[in-house]
């Protein structure tokens, strides 16, 4: 029996083999432009992000959903308003 994940690594280092913290659904959603990935596409602080993309001229992404261990590989944060700590 291999103790390495599916990936190779050993316990620990594959971030997507890694448990997602708890409280964080099996998919999130981001948009292209964030920083945080959400828990719900209709969490306020997303929206409030997307008003403030649009106020700056910037380019108003689409909501995407993807796998939470795909968004912490990526280096997002959780957002702190749909999922605190």
């Amino acid at each position: 029996m291999s103790d390495r994940c599916r990936h190779e690594l050993l316990p620990g280092q594959c971030a997507l083999c890694r448990p997602i913290p708890a409280g964080v659904p099996a998919t999130v959603y981001v948009t292209r432009g964030g920083e945080a990935y959400h828990g719900t596409p209709r969490c306020a602080g997303l929206a409030d992000g997307q008003w403030y993309a649009e106020y700056r001229g910037n380019e108003v992404h689409a909501i995407e959903p993807i796998s939470a261990a795909a968004a912490i590989v990526k280096g997002r944060s959780r957002c702190l308003v749909c999922l605190p700590e």
